[in-house]
């Protein structure tokens, strides 16, 4: 038990003259290294986007015009676009009161040379003169394309549609609005350059997307279309753009759905410089519920848009035999807010349920997600009514929005014999201050706390603690001594107390509507408290009993998720809620191997829980430092998200340590306050928006500050900030995941995955793509054969997508998922094989005894798998199998003797580099002077190994002279390099080799000017 007896091990030391060695040792480092993060920690903070509450654009744009109900087809009254589409939408709002909420946006035409930008001119010309035909010569223009119709209106109708698009950009880009609607006729995803198609005149969105460019300098666009078709116009228009992500998820049963393009399929992932940046999520089957939508956003979409990109358009849909519920559309539209900043627009397309248009706009108004079915996974699972049926969930968001519980008499619980002891009374006081400067803390509803009754601990340790309000100085030394990291004054059992009450008083307040959401200000912490023992600064444990309180308040086992993100395992809640089902328990931490503090083997991957509450447990065990923002949000991603959507909870709790955090003493991690906001952001989809954030640990007080503003800021609705830059996550990230996935997918459905090529099946089943089979009729006709096939897939076998689950450990990395889907943040498992790592051998110090939570330090433990490998400079290398650097790294010789006999000791592996990465958009054109390859590094003047920096064309020397390169990487955040040594590209972010035709002039430029010639071979 980690609440026994360990003596001599705990946080604080005897009062005795002389402390021994190691107690010194440790004390003299964590003071050290909180000096130095904190100061560190104050220049990374001063970039950090912590605007004021005026500086943040706020309200919904709508754009309702009904003009656009002016054309229908002329010859058939029954066409599926018609203007009842739009008329039923205007009054469904009208119903629903949410046209009041909505800031209207006027239509205005716009000049037909913005249409060029799309569309080439004949075709312009040619739709412009269409109001001027006769019937007969407009339905025979119509026969030339592909189910369309023309009306008189029809032209003056799309060019109010586009216009209505980039009125809302420009209303969007100015700050008037925070999000918007376009409901608007015709649509616009299948027009393509020069021909209308699908009741397609122009391409609205993709006009919208350079509009935003060209105008506004917007540098990155992502459009995500949920439309049942896929939008092939907007595909070819950006096929070759890298600054447009689009991404479709559609039903495409092999081809047989219409547009019947091979163009459709997953294979098509754009062409020369735009490749890989063209995502396509093929349904080969009926039938699409949310849980295979909200999967693919989670477990696709949002790592990668994160990764590369900046959202400004969506289109709306809800037809073609899928199940995605109006909830469904919700969810999909929350978690796209959590992207640039909360800029999204959303346009609407084909569909014909209202409701469909209706509730995502009330996400946008910032009303709660509601309640999906439970449970919400791809495919049937056994029933789980046993957990209770969901609460009401009322909407919309009350105005009473964000709770917040302090007191700061639970500052008077500290440490009388060590001044620099961690968890100290500033921790909450330091929080507090910062959210009254940032003006969060009038935004929020105070809610007084009351010391709680509600009993979860045993009655003889209750009585225990109590007893130590009266005991002396000395004997609470000795008492804490019979705990593990646990100190004590006369104040500790009323602080605990009150921490325990403050966060069942917001729970109350959640529950009983008072507020929606909120966040509780507390210590000392309590996620390590056991039942009859205090243990790692924790007396009683706080979310524990807040979610017991829940439970005793509706009378039921209510559903709630508690995510455990302290950087140490919440030892206290697993063991408490271990048998309980009705109760889901996550935590993110370190485990190193079991060498992190609790130290205890139930904080590895493999614990799921016991008896009935076996696999509602679930540990992300991280085996070393430096985790970050990227880490984090791909286990949220991929795993916490999934499982917390089909577990469908009905309250959320966090227990919120920030020692996570960049420049905390004891966490030794990177995840930053935008970090912290993201992930809040997610879990605020669940639950319909009850959520409760209740202070842990966090031991850096200006980190444990901007992290839980930028939390609080969440909840009252901003949208997250964006990410200054993001690196791949560590290759250890995708171990453990990788083996959390493995152990938990015998419990949930959502994680089985298999990486097959296609999603189709809502179980993960093969689906052959090349089979010949019939066309089926559909809602639209089937295009012309030479129309459909303008995009060949590759012959080659099918890569890799997704890579979770037991099968993908028989099968190493392939090249060809490289070629494909270069993206570090969808390679789960990429670093699993069929024979285990090798373990890091983890060192011991002399002093062989359990240093307590105390004993850990920033950088401490075992190190990440993967964590900093290779080398630039190096074109044959040795990296080992978890090596970081990417690109098939391919054994030449190994040990004994090479073709030439000479004997070698090790394994030599030739890298082939990546063939494409998200990076690769940084890379600027060579200046006009050229290159000069004999130029000498410009910090300390070598000649010898040095790199060309391919954004900025500085010049600096490799990490084996003095590492200026990679210190001006650090500094700059230029990821791209080229070394002038052996001419090869290396990204310090994805830690891999490149080779890319957008390299072509920097490589031949350097050749030129080292050789003398044009460089033979390019690629």
């Amino acid at each position: 038990m980690t609440g026994q007896k360990r003596g001599g091990r705990k946080g604080s030391p005897a009062p005795r003259p002389s402390p021994g060695l190691a107690e010194a040792r440790r004390r003299g480092r964590a003071k050290k290294l909180s000096q130095v993060s904190e100061q560190e920690l104050v220049t990374n903070l001063q970039d950090l986007d912590l605007e004021t509450e005026s500086e943040i654009p706020s309200g919904t744009g709508l754009v309702l015009d009904e003009r656009m109900g002016s054309f229908r087809c002329p010859w058939d009254d029954s066409f599926p676009e018609r203007p009842e589409r739009l008329q039923a939408v205007q009054q469904q709002l009208s119903r629903d009161c949410l046209l009041e909420r909505c800031i209207p946006i006027e239509t205005l035409e716009n000049p037909l040379s913005i249409f060029l930008w799309n569309h080439s001119q004949e075709y312009v010309d040619l739709m412009s003169s269409t109001p001027d035909m006769t019937q007969m010569e407009r339905r025979a223009l119509s026969d030339t394309y592909d189910s369309v119709y023309l009306h008189p209106n029809s032209f003056p109708c799309a060019l109010l549609a586009t216009g209505a698009l980039l009125r809302l950009v420009d209303a969007l880009m100015g700050g008037d609005i925070r999000n918007g609607l376009a409901l608007v006729r015709p649509p616009g995803h299948h027009a393509q350059r020069d021909s209308m198609n699908g009741y397609c005149m122009f391409n609205n969105v993709a006009i919208a997307a350079r509009y935003a460019q060209k105008k506004h300098h917007v540098p990155r666009v992502l459009i995500v279309d949920w439309d049942v078709h896929h939008g092939q116009g907007t595909q070819f228009i950006f096929e070759q753009d890298p600054s447009v992500l689009y991404f479709s998820v559609h039903r495409y049963e092999q081809g047989r759905f219409w547009p019947h393009l091979k163009a459709s399929d997953w294979r098509a992932t754009g062409n020369g410089k735009g490749q890989g940046y063209t995502v396509n999520v093929p349904w080969n089957q009926v039938g699409m519920r949310d849980g295979d939508y909200i999967s693919s956003f989670l477990h696709v979409l949002l790592p990668i848009a994160l990764e590369v990109m900046e959202p400004v358009g969506d289109p709306l849909n809800r037809r073609g035999e899928m199940a995605v519920t109006p909830g469904g559309f919700a969810h999909l539209t929350h978690l796209l807010m959590s992207l640039a900043k909360g800029r999204l627009i959303l346009s609407l397309e084909g569909g014909s349920l209202v409701p469909s248009r209706v509730v995502p706009l009330q996400t946008l108004l910032g009303d709660p997600c509601p309640l999906l079915e439970t449970p919400c996974i791809p495919c049937p699972m056994p029933d789980l009514e046993m957990l209770g049926k969901p609460l009401d969930q009322g909407l919309p968001m009350a105005m009473n929005r964000t709770g917040l519980v302090y007191d700061a008499r639970m500052m008077e619980h500290f440490n009388m014999w060590d001044s620099h002891h961690p968890e100290r009374p500033e921790r909450i006081a330091h929080i507090a201050q910062r959210h009254l400067e940032l003006g969060l803390t009038p935004r929020c509803v105070p809610r007084p706390p009351a010391p709680t009754r509600r009993q979860l601990h045993s009655e003889e340790y209750i009585d225990r603690i109590r007893a130590t309000s009266r005991l002396k100085p000395r004997d609470l030394h000795r008492e804490g001594e019979n705990y593990n990291s646990i100190y004590l004054s006369s104040q500790s059992f009323a602080c605990a107390q009150l921490a325990a009450g403050a966060a069942c008083r917001l729970v109350e307040a959640i529950l009983t509507g008072e507020v929606h959401n909120g966040l509780a200000i507390v210590r000392p912490p309590g996620h390590h408290a056991e039942r009859d023992a205090a243990c790692g600064f924790c007396f009683f444990n706080s979310v524990a009993v807040a979610a017991r309180h829940a439970q005793d308040m509706v009378g039921r086992a209510l559903r709630i998720l508690i995510v455990d993100w302290d950087i140490h395992h919440g030892n206290g809640t697993q063991h408490i809620f271990e048998e309980d089902p009705s109760v889901l328990y996550v935590s993110l931490h370190r485990y190193d191997h079991g060498t992190f503090f609790p130290m205890a083997e139930d904080a590895a991957s493999k614990c799921v829980g016991r008896g009935r509450g076996e696999g509602f447990t679930v540990n992300v065990a991280w085996n070393g430092p430096r985790l970050g923002d990227s880490d984090y949000l791909s286990a949220m991603h991929h795993i916490v998200m999934p499982i917390a959507y089909e577990f469908n909870p009905e309250l959320v709790l966090v227990s919120a340590g920030f020692d996570a955090a960049r420049g905390d003493p004891l966490g030794g991690c990177l995840v930053s306050p935008e970090g912290y906001a993201h992930m809040t952001h997610l879990l605020m989809g669940l639950a319909g928006g009850h959520v409760a954030l209740v202070l842990e640990g966090g031991y850096n007080l200006s980190s444990i500050s901007d992290s839980m503003a930028a939390c609080t800021r969440t909840l009252l609705g901003d949208p997250p900030p964006l990410f200054p830059w993001l690196r791949p996550p560590l290759p250890g990230t995708f171990v453990t995941l990788a083996e959390v996935a493995q152990v938990h997918q015998k419990y949930w459905q959502c994680l089985r995955l298999t990486g097959e090529p296609s999603f189709g099946r809502g179980c993960g089943g093969v689906v052959d793509t090349e089979e010949e089979e019939e066309e089926e009729e559909t809602s639209l006709q089937p295009a012309e054969e030479e129309s459909a096939l303008r995009q060949r897939p590759p012959e080659e076998s099918p890569p890799v997508v997704l890579t979770i689950g037991p099968k993908l450990e028989e099968q190493p990395p392939s090249p060809t998922s490289e070629e494909t889907l270069g993206l570090e943040s969808l390679r789960l498992g990429t670093h699993v094989s069929g024979e285990p790592e090798a373990e890091p051998t983890v060192s011991k110090e002399e002093d062989h005894e359990d240093p307590g939570l105390l004993g850990e330090a920033a950088g401490g433990g075992t190190p990440m798998v993967g964590d900093e490998f290779a080398a630039e400079g190096v074109s044959l290398s040795v990296p080992s199998p978890s090596d970081g650097g990417g690109g098939d790294h391919t054994p030449r010789w190994t040990s004994g003797s090479s073709p030439s006999g000479t004997t070698f000791q090790t394994v030599f592996y030739a890298v082939t580099p990546l063939a494409w990465c998200p990076h690769l958009m940084t890379v600027r054109s060579v200046p006009e002077g050229g290159l000069d390859a004999t130029q000498a590094c410009q910090d300390c003047g070598t000649h010898m190994e040095n790199w060309l920096c391919l954004s900025c064309y500085q010049v600096h020397c490799g990490r084996y002279i003095q590492a200026h390169m990679l210190q001006h990487h650090e500094a700059s955040g230029h990821p791209v390099v080229l070394s002038y040594a052996d001419l090869s590209v290396w990204c310090y972010a994805c830690q891999a080799y490149v080779n890319h035709e957008v390299l072509t002039e920097a490589k031949n430029t350097a050749y030129l000017s080292k050789f003398g010639e044009e460089m033979p071979g390019v690629l």
